[in-house]
């Protein structure tokens, strides 16, 4: 009997095991749980991006919107791992989804845009991913696109970039109006810009972002790769 027992109790504990490591195996499929943006998100920048620790599932609150906007969330060039999107309205209805972005060849990153005149404020999107090395802190990364309301661009100069360490450059805005002080630098160990004029000075070799504050806060950003400093220098940028 106790032998019996010993089996008996070894195949409930293997089948406990088993259900256990199966339950492990969808809780990690599926990513959840869900992590909600705890402030209603409205997109207000032409590009803008939210990085979040979510458990793999993202939802963002979609409120207010601007009536008659096309927007687009999208995670192609953000995420390198296969993710899926879904518009829903205040009911939960499913109104759009994408899988696999059509414009984005052989890859898994997903895309959706939609008008906002097509539903009342309520709506949310739920980004998603397949897998999810750690529930606790899965980072998702995506685009949102306001097409209403973009920021000015960064107009550079004429001539091509072929700066020396003492030579500088002066970027420009498409906006006639921009905030006060618009224009920083991500490190001004490599390049110093003017925060009124735009006017850029490449100091060392390195990778610098140059920054454009626009309306309501958005950024513009042009990232430049300096080389060859301080000699006749090549500036490549994005």
């Amino acid at each position: 009997m106790e032998n019996k027992s010993g089996v008996i109790y070894y195949r409930k504990k293997r089948n406990l095991l088993f259900f256990f490591y199966f339950f492990l195996g969808i809780v990690h499929g599926q990513c959840v749980p869900t992590f909600t943006d705890s402030v209603l998100y409205n997109p207000v920048c032409s590009f803008q991006w939210v990085t979040h620790p979510s458990g793999g599932q993202l939802r963002i609150n979609l409120s207010p919107l601007t009536f008659n906007n096309t927007y687009t969330f999208t995670t192609v060039g953000e995420s390198s791992e296969d993710t899926f999107l879904a518009l829903y309205n205040s009911s939960g209805v499913l109104l759009a989804s994408n899988d696999d972005a059509s414009d984005c060849i052989k890859c898994k990153q997903s895309t959706i845009q939609f008008n906002s005149q097509a539903f009342y404020s309520g709506a949310y999107v739920i980004i998603s991913k397949s897998g999810c090395l750690d529930l606790n802190n899965v980072i998702m990364r995506f685009n949102a696109i306001n097409n209403y309301d973009p920021p000015p661009k960064i107009i550079e100069p004429e001539i091509p970039f072929y700066p020396c360490k003492s030579k500088s450059v002066y970027l420009k805005s498409s906006a006639i109006v921009l905030p006060a002080k618009p224009w920083s630098s991500s490190d001004p160990s490599l390049a110093t810009v003017d925060p009124e004029t735009g006017e850029v000075k490449f100091l060392k070799e390195g990778i610098v972002k140059i920054k454009l504050r626009g309306n309501l806060n958005c950024e513009t950003i042009k990232t430049y790769n300096i080389i060859n400093i301080p000699q006749t220098s090549v500036i490549t940028h994005d």
